[in-house]
């Protein structure tokens, strides 16, 4: 790999940001938790009727593998939110594809207690939609509720600065997400969620995200991050 597409995105991993998330999953990060005493919570809010129906899941519960987490749900939001002009002209470019794979290794260099993960099945396309420009990202198959299918920049390419982020999660089985995903949103705030989500194939989520930004649609949660250091 030549040291043009490396100088193109290894400056994002010359230091921890003060942001920088630990290896396990912060639960204000995740669309389902449960706190100590056994209240079940969705982004945030108390649902005393879950309760049941998902305690025992969750005191057996696989945390997210931290590659794929940190990637998809950290990273790649403060990348594309923080510089959305640079995160454009990378992801856009000839060694989109190349610069991806770059960034995906970098994530792994970050890691303290876990070992890398394969980028197989990391890919990149960009697609036009009307006055939308779409860049999907298609992460390695999730396993585990709270990572990724995929995350999809969506802009009007004269308008950069404009960018929205969109992510599709596996959620958490035996909840009442009929596709068994979750859709998100990152803004320099927090995470957003809306229904309802998509199944998980890349045309079903990208005419959803397309809904959304066509029609102002209005999230349906919000979990403000910037307590727990988000873009600060």
């Amino acid at each position: 790999m030549g040291k043009g597409i490396f100088s193109k995105v290894s400056s994002w991993f010359t230091g921890k940001s003060r942001a920088q998330p630990d290896e396990k999953a912060d639960s204000a990060m995740v669309g389902v938790t449960m706190d100590a005493q056994g209240r079940i919570y969705v982004d945030g809010k108390h649902q005393p009727h879950l309760e049941e129906k998902l305690k025992a899941q969750f005191q057996e519960r696989v945390e997210p593998r931290a590659h794929h987490f940190q990637f998809a749900k950290y990273w790649l939001p403060h990348l594309a939110l923080g510089n959305s002009v640079k995160f454009y002209d990378t992801f856009t470019g000839d060694d989109a594809q190349q610069s991806l794979e770059v960034l995906w290794n970098g994530v792994g260099t970050q890691l303290k207690n876990e070992e890398p993960l394969s980028a197989e099945g990391l890919a990149l396309t960009s697609q036009e939609a009307g006055e939308w420009k779409v860049i999907l990202i298609s992460l390695p198959a999730p396993l585990v509720p709270n990572e990724c299918h995929f995350v999809a920049a969506v802009l009007k390419p004269d308008q950069p600065t404009e960018l929205r982020l969109f992510g599709l999660e596996k959620a958490a089985p035996n909840t009442d997400s009929a596709p068994e995903t979750v859709l998100v949103e990152w803004n320099t705030e927090g995470r957003h969620t809306y229904s309802p989500a998509a199944a998980a194939a890349s045309d079903a989520f990208i005419k959803r995200i397309l809904q959304i930004v066509d029609s102002a649609e209005e999230s349906i949660t919000f979990v403000d991050l910037r307590p727990m250091g988000w873009f600060s």
